[in-house]
């Protein structure tokens, strides 16, 4: 079982690739993510598909648990439904003591402050905690420029103020190149001066020929080779560049690449404890001590400063605390997004900070959706219905939680039912308050809603007006009540569903909105199963009991039959059990007659009696028998219908002469029953040229039995 997390993050190719691979060693994959967080460098959003416009089965943990300020979690909710005002609100009511800070440091007037050097009030607002909000304070931004200048001012801040060692050292450092797939194809991405990682090879890129579409490498023991960018693997071959960082004692830094040979975890972040001459840095964490050497191993290089990192590198993490970078100067405008301020926001556990260069400006692109079409399906199919659904449900809130939606419920006499809806306030298109019902596709998946106007009635009483449907094609049904008891009901109109939900409150109810019938996919997000089709199978059975008639009674069906004279039924009945005892008692003398002429004969049924019998009388004259035993034979004649059984035993030897003799008295009057019930049937019964027509019914046979005896 593979857990894949941060799905959101990984692109068409590689996804594939990986499903796949765990497809061919027959294993199973789990893929956890968040799709309103930040996606794949790579083209394709094939986590988002599979949750929207797949039959897989989706679980979505709805409870937050990381936040544990009231404020903090609420705007962490209005972020997700995309109210940003909201969010800002709740964020700016945070206690401004919740941070401790050093004596005399002034406090920031708003947890969300404009300012015009928010790289210089970030590193002021750090610096300016104890140490130990520090080290649960983590400093998120959109661009590396921004972190490289964070880190770099609290580096020189601690410098000076003496908190860091005397000694410092020089080291060269990786920084990893991002590109997309097709970019990294192209010549234009590489430069003379960077390195090449593939494998757990260094090589050193010294020319690269544009016109040629070769790049030159030399790797460390100095062989030369080339390389055609165009026939790379991205996932083979990584690019860095080299930079150079100033360590001393007491600097945070951090791996930014695993290598589990090294012992190096990427993102982890380490105290200096000391530094020497000769390169040698030793660092401690919770985990425990190491050391490294970047100057003389290559393959420890990939370190940087930890204090600060990029929304992306944040993605994942958890800390106490939080002072972000947002803003739209420069290049800070294309990463001015939800996506990103959600990072920000939630990545927090008890005080975020917020730093701007403009607010206006800020919450305006924020605001702005996303409009790139990411994937084929965004283009074949657009489904812009779903989008536009989203953003309605998103202003809504639940029926119970509004004055309007509880006076609907009184005058519908649903004050106790839970629906799964909510109440739309009016808008200038539409004026009037809508009752919007979640709609699915059979694949279970969101589809749009059905907005429902609500409306008063001339009594006074809100009431439903004209439905308006936001769907895609493929939706099928809207969701009304979810299950408590375990069955569903599927109807075929609103009012019916709404009186289904009135009617049958622990019920789940869909509304069935096209033609075409409601999947099981779709049933299972109601939590129950479909009670019309459990009622359709009773039905069934109850009309098909209905229509099995017994033979010879199908005159008494007939319309155009004269009527039964009910006072002759007790003497035909009367009749008819004087006639199956006198059966009854001449077939027992008949087997009593034939067991003394023959005791180890077979009895078979009676319409076969008559193909056998001359056989068996040939070998009775063949073959010299004993005489039976007379006492046994007046048992078996006077044992009639004393068991109920449908097949005699086997008799035994003479050994087990006694023991067997109840059995054998008991098969023969089972024998005698079964041929007098076989001859009353055959005589009620009727010779009809429609048989096709009655119903199907397994007729009893009886089972042949050996009889043996010494």
């Amino acid at each position: 079982m593979f857990l894949i997390d941060e799905s959101s993050m990984v692109g068409n190719q590689d996804t594939a690739a990986l499903f796949q691979a765990i497809a061919a060693g027959e294993g199973r994959a789990v893929s956890m993510g968040d799709i309103d967080q930040f996606e794949s460098v790579d083209s394709g959003a094939p986590f988002k598909l599979m949750q929207e416009r797949s039959p897989m089965d989706v679980a979505i943990m709805k409870q937050i648990v990381r936040q544990k300020d009231v404020h903090l979690r609420g705007a962490v909710h209005d972020i997700i439904d995309n109210r940003i005002d909201a969010a800002l609100n709740r964020i700016e009511a945070q206690p401004a003591d919740r941070v401790a800070r050093e004596a005399g440091v002034p406090v920031p007037a708003s947890a969300f402050q404009e300012t015009a050097t928010p790289v210089g009030d970030i590193v002021a607002d750090w610096t300016g905690r104890t140490v130990d909000a520090r080290a649960r304070t983590l400093i998120i931004t959109q661009l590396n420029a921004d972190r490289r200048a964070v880190n770099a001012g609290i580096h020189d801040t601690l410098t000076a103020r003496g908190e860091l060692g005397g000694l410092a050292v020089r080291v060269p450092v990786l920084e990893k190149i991002t590109y997309t797939r097709h970019e990294f194809n192209q010549t234009q991405a590489w430069q003379a001066g960077m390195v090449v990682k593939r494998g757990d090879r260094y090589q050193d890129v010294l020319a690269v020929d544009r016109h040629g579409s070769t790049v030159t490498v030399r790797d460390e023991e100095g062989n030369i080779g080339l390389y055609s960018p165009k026939e790379l693997i991205t996932g083979d071959v990584q690019l860095f560049q080299r930079e150079e960082r100033e360590v001393r004692a007491g600097d945070l830094l951090k791996f930014t690449l695993t290598d589990r040979e090294q012992g190096q975890t990427g993102n982890q972040r380490y105290t200096v404890e000391s530094v020497s001459e000769s390169g040698d840095i030793r660092l401690t964490s919770e985990k425990g001590r190491i050391i490294i050497n970047p100057k003389a191993v290559r393959a420890q290089q990939h370190i940087d400063y930890g204090w600060a990192v990029t929304g992306y590198g944040a993605q994942g993490a958890s800390t106490d605390y939080v002072i972000s970078l947002e803003g739209t100067d420069a290049g800070r405008k294309m990463l001015a997004t939800r996506r990103a301020f959600y990072i920000s926001a939630s990545r927090v556990k008890e005080h975020v900070q917020i730093y701007t260069d403009g607010k206006a400006d800020w919450v305006r692109a924020v605001k702005t959706p996303e409009r790139d079409i990411k994937t084929a399906h965004d283009a074949l199919a657009p489904e812009t219905q779903r989008k536009q659904a989203k953003a309605i449900w998103s202003m809504g809130q639940p029926v119970s939680k509004t004055a309007i939606g509880r006076a609907w419920l009184r005058h519908q006499g649903m004050q106790e039912t839970s629906l799964t809806a909510k109440i739309i306030p009016a808008t200038r298109r539409f004026p009037e308050p809508a009752l919007a019902l979640p709609v699915y596709d059979n694949n279970g998946k969101g589809a749009g809603l059905a907005l429902v106007s609500l409306v008063a009635s001339p009594e006074g009483r809100l009431t439903q007006g004209d439905t308006r449907m936001v769907m895609s094609e493929r939706g099928r049904g809207a969701l009304l009540q979810r299950s408590r008891s375990g069955h569903t009901r599927v109807v075929g109109e609103l009012a019916a569903a709404l009186d289904a939900v009135r009617t049958h409150p622990q019920d789940g109810v869909v509304w069935q909105t096209g033609d075409e019938s409601v999947a099981a996919q779709l049933l299972k997000i109601s939590g129950g199963e479909r009670r019309e089709v459990e009622e359709s199978r009773v039905q069934i059975i109850s009309q098909r009991d209905s229509e099995i008639a017994l033979p010879g009674t199908d005159n008494l069906r007939n319309e155009e039959s004269p009527p039964v004279d009910i006072s002759t039924v007790k003497e035909q009945e009367a009749e008819r059990r004087h006639a199956e005892e006198n059966l009854a008692i001449s077939a027992a003398k008949a087997g009593s007659e034939t067991a003394e002429q023959i005791p180890g004969r077979i009895v078979f049924p009676a319409e076969e009696e008559l193909n056998v019998r001359a056989s068996f009388n040939d070998m009775q004259g063949q073959q010299g028998e004993p005489e039976p035993d007379q006492n046994t034979l007046r048992r078996i004649a006077g044992g009639e219908g004393n068991s109920d059984s449908d097949f005699a035993r086997i008799r035994r030897t003479d050994k087990e002469h006694d023991a067997g003799r109840v059995a054998e008295v008991s098969g023969v009057s089972r024998q005698v029953t079964e041929l007098a019930r076989n001859e009353r049937d055959i005589a009620r019964q009727t010779d009809t040229q429609e048989r096709g027509r009655m119903p199907e019914y397994e007729e009893q046979t009886l089972s042949r039995t050996i009889q043996k005896e010494r």
